[in-house]
């Protein structure tokens, strides 16, 4: 409004000041653009750090797998349970800028059984005792937050959802993916760097589906894929008394221009 108003005082010359008068409204906006920012993706596997996979089975229940077998073997049935535990290292990432997760692991295996395999998901819970678990000791009766049979002990972890495929149309070296928002929740709130996901299947056959481990050099080892995004700059928006001054100098440059006319 005060732009209008000196522009109407201006009588004939409006045409010229209302030019100089836009260019300091201008100026004034520009100050309130902000840039875009730009996500990087950050890959951490099983391999890195204090990373770790393996497996468990119940009626080895005091075996170790870890030395005679470079796959993370799951199954369930009315006999035979093996379930995954896969460890990351989230060390100097900052967790609380991670807006995606994705949970990629390679399938090297062909059974042509089950048609359909769905799996749990499970996050042991931060500051849990077992987070430290041995991938060269761990065994059924010693791991971590290990229910009885086919369960995991829902007091120590937190449900991250359910993924499936079909082995039998599923070729050898596929990668299998997960990613729930609740997978983002758990690694934010991750505070010693590391993240333990323990995974079972949940339809029972004969069948085992082999996935591979860090010791299976021919694939990727087990693979969080982040996305961070960093918080937008912190931008500095003009206060009224800083629009004002460079409003002040439209209206210097209107009076120096009345004045040179005059």
């Amino acid at each position: 409004m005060t732009l209008v108003n000196l522009i109407d005082f201006a009588g004939e010359d409006k045409n010229c000041l209302s030019k100089i008068a836009i260019t300091s409204s201008v100026l004034a906006v520009s100050t309130f653009v902000i840039a875009p920012v730009q996500a990087a993706t950050v890959n951490r596997t099983t391999a890195f750090g204090n990373g770790a996979d393996t497996f468990v089975v119940n009626i080895n229940p005091d075996t170790n797998f870890n030395a005679v077998d470079p796959t993370v073997a799951i199954k369930g049935d009315s006999t035979v349970i093996r379930k995954g535990y896969l460890r990351f290292d989230l060390n100097s990432i900052n967790k609380s800028n991670i807006s995606n997760a994705i949970f990629n692991w390679t399938y090297v295996d062909n059974n042509s059984t089950p048609p359909l395999s769905s799996y749990s998901v499970y996050g042991l819970n931060d500051g849990n005792a077992g987070e430290n678990w041995n991938e060269s000791t761990i065994t059924w009766n010693n791991a971590p937050a290990n229910g009885g049979g086919n369960t995991i002990d829902s007091s120590q972890t937190t449900f991250l959802g359910l993924f499936s495929f079909n082995p039998t149309s599923t070729p050898f070296g596929t990668i299998i993916s997960f990613s729930d928002p609740k997978l983002v929740s758990f690694l934010q709130n991750d505070t010693n760097n590391l993240a333990t996901l323990i995974i079972t299947r949940d339809n029972f056959n004969v069948s085992t589906q082999n996935f591979a481990g860090k010791e299976a050099t021919q694939f990727a080892p087990p693979t969080l894929q982040l996305e961070i995004t960093p918080p937008p700059p912190v931008t500095s928006i003009p206060e009224p008394s800083s629009i004002l001054g460079i409003l002040s100098l439209g209206v210097l440059g209107i009076g120096a221009a009345l004045k040179r006319k005059l």
